[in-house]
């Protein structure tokens, strides 16, 4: 997004506004370059459930949830 680092202490409204994607943009990129895996994502509509990230390593799975604290 090439935003400025001044972007994520500022809290101004772009920040505020993307905050959420921003944030799990982060960690997919800590999660792929760690584990050398692309992660999945999982969602399911009746009842509505999501996982953000699902990490396998053999026969494990990991659900990574990510959440962003509101300003």
């Amino acid at each position: 997004m090439k935003l400025a680092p001044t972007a994520f202490g500022e809290g101004n409204r772009l920040f505020t506004e993307f905050k959420g994607a921003l944030t799990e943009n982060f960690v997919l990129q800590t999660l792929v370059t760690q584990f050398e895996v692309v992660p999945r994502y999982w969602t399911q509509t009746n009842p509505p459930y999501e996982v953000d990230f699902l990490i396998q390593r053999e026969n494990d799975i990991f659900p990574v949830e990510v959440k962003s604290e509101a300003g």
